[in-house]
């Protein structure tokens, strides 16, 4: 997913665009980009502390004429008060309720033009029946102007000197 995300801020950075990553999980690896193609130096990258945070910044982005934001991951945010109370304060569907509030705020800054580009994960539902989840529920299907779906098949051989590494 990050890289593909990768692929398309290097695009913007070809056509001399802006692009930001807002790293969430902090897990920026700024050698493995350059492998991806991008410029490293012409990026702007933001690690924010909590989820109001993220978003603060992905508005200030968006109205500062960004061409490109990622957002890696939306999984990864957290609201700021689930940060500050006790590890046993877990209100039911937190992560849902701060995406679905999000959201919207963001919504007015598209008339800037900015592609935004939220890599989230996919979760396995508790119960009877299986069924694939994204955190942040389903908000972020109304929200979404397309949605693309990753799945590992298997892994990519590499053939060296008639060996297949994994």
């Amino acid at each position: 997913k990050s890289y593909l995300a990768s692929q398309v801020a290097k695009m913007v950075q070809k056509q001399d665009g802006i692009s930001a990553w807002i790293d969430s999980e902090i897990s920026w690896d700024a050698k493995w980009m350059e492998k991806c193609g991008l410029d490293v130096d012409k990026i702007l990258v933001s690690q924010p502390s909590s989820g109001e945070e993220a978003f603060d910044m992905i508005r200030s982005l968006m109205n500062d004429g960004v061409d490109l934001i990622v957002l890696d991951s939306l999984a990864g945010l957290t609201p700021a008060v689930l940060q500050d109370n006790d590890f046993g304060y877990n209100p039911m569907a937190w992560q849902a309720r701060f995406v679905n509030q999000s959201l919207p705020r963001i919504m007015p800054c598209l008339k800037n033009n900015t592609a935004v580009i939220f890599i989230n994960q996919i979760r396995s539902s508790v119960g009877p029946v299986s069924l694939d989840n994204m955190p942040g529920g389903l908000g972020q299907v109304f929200f979404s102007h397309n949605i693309l779906h990753i799945r590992r098949s298997g892994w990519i051989e590499e053939n060296q000197g008639g060996v297949k590494k994994k």
